[in-house]
């Protein structure tokens, strides 16, 4: 702490005691001057942000020094310095009691201003409470009292007040209205770059969300310039992150992370754990949508870690969906499905405090409403005195009946109540297992499609380089006319199995004639020479099939084929394609040895089967016949 910010709390504390000694051993001694108040308080509005525990030692010795002078002001005016320090700390309800203690001695003594800054610091409380309505109620209650005063600054200030929570309440143009004319206030007082760059950056959101992108960006801009003149790190951090948020929005990424980045470096600069947790989730989901998760991954842990300091329910669920995000795409499943779990488990907590908060909401609301009723009966205790017994008997009969009624209207909204949460719970869990799919989906059509595009790579590789070099190999290894020549005979069936493997990763015809022509071909070259007869028919499949489509019937025939050839022991197979009631239908009939379960049969090629069927939203049935085989039927519908 400063030296000499302790030399004068040291210096002051000694006068106090003197003076107290004086005035106890002589009562006509002259009270100390209130200045010393008005001056500490003054020091302790800069000594809060150092050592608020010494700055709360302080003014609980300034307000007994009050109390001492007998000066009702001044009490007020260490109350709320108390209650500003216990609102730093985020003890809210501590907080609270000391602006109440003081507004019920401002209200008695008639001190506008003393009421009006109450009013104030109570309505920036509940804005981060989130009890918007009550914020603004107290923000108008004190601008009224300015208005009383033609007070112009603290005017300004309940404006900008009042217009960033009607942006919060979705009230757009009232915002913009409310805080401009803020503005307009403070630039006619011209107020410095500092104080104007946080109503800038709130003009700028007001606009933002009222989707005025203009005005929007040129007034972020000037409280970006603004904040950085006045080397405002603590303004200047969230308007980077503003800005970020704000070409993210309208797609320019390449600006948005920029912007966010700057952000997180000022607000590591100025330890804002809560601001670096909210700019730290927002570059990983950034860096996540484009397509880089591993450059996500430590930023959604750094806010993760961060958020579980702060034990703030919200953040650690958007860091561990984050996390999951990143994992997912980067392919680790497993670690994508743990911080999947938590991000659900943990929502499913904050709903449960939420409707805990609810409820005790509800039951402090019913309580305020038999006290007010109390409070009424009390005030006709006068003018009842003079009833007779069996009157009053009477009195407290309707009362009684009243509470019964109050209870049981109580009884049934709470449950009531209940039924409804376990209503949106039970919705919540679908939406989230739902949500759960689609992720799931989204992953395995990921996963498969960058399997496709490596097969492409390798295929169009053997054809386009491996298949020329071994044909060029063979022509300069052309053998003496009548010999033979056994290199000769190997590179030819090296060519023609490099051919074959370019031809099952990438089949021309599925690419140049479509799902039929290639299905009949793939029979041929798997059954063509062995002694399995086999057999496929089309009928009525348009050629119209979408590509995903088109691809995962082949995939899933493919593997198909490949098992009867080498494990089913069959020496006739089927295969049929068509469709129904628009759907594409595969069946597979074989008359091998079948398999022992078919509906839990494991193994990579069946594994590979279930995963293309589920990415297309289709539905496998694989069945032992009665007799000998086994029948597999794939079915997907046109439109995924």
């Amino acid at each position: 702490m400063n030296i000499l910010l302790r030399v004068r709390y040291l210096l002051f504390v000694a006068i106090v005691v003197v003076l107290a000694l004086a005035c106890s051993y002589n009562g006509t001694a002259a009270p100390p001057d209130t200045t010393y108040i008005d001056d500490n308080i003054q020091l302790i509005r800069k000594l809060k942000y150092e050592d608020p525990q010494h700055a709360m030692r302080l003014t609980d010795t300034l307000l007994q020094l009050a109390r001492t002078l007998g000066n009702e002001k001044r009490i007020a005016m260490c109350y709320v310095s108390r209650g500003t320090i216990y609102d730093d700390l985020g003890e809210y309800d501590k907080a609270f009691s000391c602006y109440d203690s003081a507004l019920s001695i401002n209200l008695k003594i008639n001190f506008k201003k003393g009421i009006a800054h109450v009013y104030n610091n109570k309505g920036l409380i509940y804005n981060k409470l989130g009890r918007m309505e009550t914020a603004l109620n107290s923000h108008l209650q004190a601008l009224r009292y300015r208005r009383e005063l033609n007070d112009s600054a603290g005017i300004a200030s309940s404006m900008g007040n009042i217009g960033i929570i009607y942006n919060k309440l979705n009230q757009h143009k009232k915002s913009i209205e409310y805080i401009s004319e803020s503005i307009r206030i403070k630039l006619l007082l011209h107020e410095t770059d500092e104080n104007m760059a946080r109503w800038y950056n709130a003009l700028a959101m007001a606009y933002d969300d009222d989707e005025q992108e203009a005005p929007a960006i040129e007034y972020y801009t000037k409280a970006m310039k603004a904040s950085e003149k006045a080397g405002d790190k603590h303004n200047l951090g969230y308007v980077y992150g503003n800005m970020g948020t704000y070409y993210h929005e309208h797609k320019n990424y390449t600006a948005s992370l920029m912007y966010m980045m700057k952000a997180n470096r000022v607000l590591r600069q100025i330890a804002e754990p809560d601001a670096l947790a909210i700019n730290t989730s927002s570059i990983a989901g950034l860096l996540n949508e484009l397509g880089r998760p591993r450059e996500a991954l430590p930023y959604a842990l750094e806010s993760l870690r961060i958020s579980d300091t702060l034990g703030s329910l919200d953040y650690r669920t958007n860091a561990h969906t984050l996390l999951g995000e990143a994992y997912a795409l980067s392919g680790n499943g497993a670690l994508a499905n743990v911080h999947y779990r938590e991000a659900m488990a943990l929502r499913d907590s904050m709903y449960s405090k939420n409707t805990a908060d609810a409820t005790v909401e509800m039951e402090a609301k019913y309580k305020n409403e038999i006290k007010e009723k109390e409070i009424k009966a009390l005030k006709q205790e006068s003018v009842i005195t003079q009833l007779t017994i069996n009157a009053r008997n009477a009195s407290l009969a309707r009362i009684r009946y009243v509470s019964a009624m109050l209870i049981l209207i109580i009884i049934v909204i709470v449950v009531a109540f209940y039924v409804t949460v376990e209503r949106l719970k039970i919705k919540q869990q679908l939406r989230m297992a739902n949500e759960r799919e689609q992720l799931q989906k989204e992953g395995i059509a990921a996963v498969i499609h960058a399997q496709e595009e490596e097969r492409k790579k390798i295929a169009r590789d053997l054809h386009d380089s491996v298949c020329q070099k071994l044909a060029a190999i063979r022509l300069g290894l052309q053998p003496v006319a009548g010999e033979s020549n056994a290199a000769i005979s190997m590179l030819d069936d090296t060519a023609v199995e490099v051919r074959n493997i370019a031809y099952q990763m990438l089949p021309v015809t599925l690419q140049h004639f479509g799902l039929a022509p290639a299905l009949e071909e793939l029979v041929q070259h798997t059954f063509g020479n062995t002694h399995i007869r086999a057999r496929f028919e089309c009928l009525g499949v348009s050629a119209q099939v979408s590509e995903q489509i088109t691809l995962a019937i082949y995939r899933i025939a493919q593997e198909l084929t490949t098992n009867v050839s080498k494990h089913s022991g069959a020496d006739s197979v089927a295969i049929q394609l068509y469709s129904a009631k628009n759907n594409l239908m595969l069946v597979v009939e074989d008359n091998g040895k079948g398999i022992a379960d078919a509906a839990t049969a494991t193994g990579m090629g069946l594994l590979n089967i279930r995963t293309r069927t589920m990415q297309v939203n289709g539905e496998i049935v694989m069945e032992n016949n009665a007799g000998r085989g086994l029948r597999t039927v794939v079915k997907i519908p046109l439109t995924i």
